[in-house]
């Protein structure tokens, strides 16, 4: 998920300078393109390297976000991540919240 959210980023910010006519855009561009290139050889066994199965799989959903110009990276960049801390915290306000109306429903008169 990182990888997606900062390449995405990358690319995003070296069209951008190139559309606005920076040198610096073009070598960023080349940059990442040799990268990406050598993150695909590694994939394919062109290159050898010795990582687990969890990374190779990470680094093979990247190049395929990569190739759909980063559609599920740019869906996860709205979602927000919440530490276990805010959950709990969440579920505890929520949880006051509904005691808090249930109280109030039952005073009131029926005059």
């Amino acid at each position: 998920m990182f990888i997606n959210k900062v390449g995405l980023v990358f690319d995003e910010r070296t069209a951008t300078a190139i559309k606005t006519g920076k040198k610096a855009g073009l070598t960023s561009k080349a940059n990442l393109d040799m990268i990406f290139a050598r993150f695909a050889l590694l994939m394919e066994g062109i290159e050898t390297f010795d990582v687990g199965q969890r990374i190779q799989l990470l680094i093979k959903n990247m190049l395929q976000d990569r190739e759909n110009n980063w559609s599920n990276a740019k869906k996860s960049v709205n979602q927000v991540i919440m530490t276990p801390k805010q959950i709990a915290d969440a579920e505890m306000r929520k949880t006051q919240q509904a005691h808090q109306q249930s109280n109030q429903g039952g005073n009131y008169n029926n005059n």
